[in-house]
């Protein structure tokens, strides 16, 4: 039986997204894999296609666009927060990536008093036109 409160979880998790929302925003892909358990899988829909990556697949995808260096807003946010137990976690979250709207399941499981996304799962939402940009 854990002795952390049901606040400090949830201040955890808050932590990991807000990290997660972090890593995305600047595409930091060495401070994504310090909120990800290595196993993590991520699965879901992007032009139509169902896709499936491993955590090294996706941490290469992020490395590769910097939506902060070429001006994009950060437009990140948390939809829901749900605790399961006292080592299992689920937030929703919106982002914008690279023009493109994504939700996102992020699945969280407590290890050695970290919060570490174990899954993601998402779908595209739509896209943002930047004028400024080609």
């Amino acid at each position: 039986m854990s002795t952390t409160s049901r606040g400090d979880q949830i201040d955890g998790v808050l932590h990991a997204v807000e990290a997660y929302f972090h890593t995305m925003h600047h595409g930091d892909g060495a401070g994504l894999r310090r909120i990800c358990h290595p196993g993590l899988q991520l699965i879901g829909w992007f032009e139509g296609e169902l896709i499936q990556q491993s955590l090294d697949d996706w941490i290469t995808e992020v490395d590769s666009v910097n939506p902060a260096a070429v001006g994009e807003p950060f437009d990140m946010g948390l939809l829901s927060l749900e605790l399961w137990g006292e080592q299992f976690a689920t937030a929703r979250v919106c982002n914008l990536v690279a023009g493109i709207r994504y939700e996102d399941v992020l699945t969280f499981a407590e290890q050695d008093e970290q919060w570490l996304i174990v899954s993601k799962t998402f779908t595209e939402t739509g896209r943002v036109h930047f004028p400024d940009r080609q």
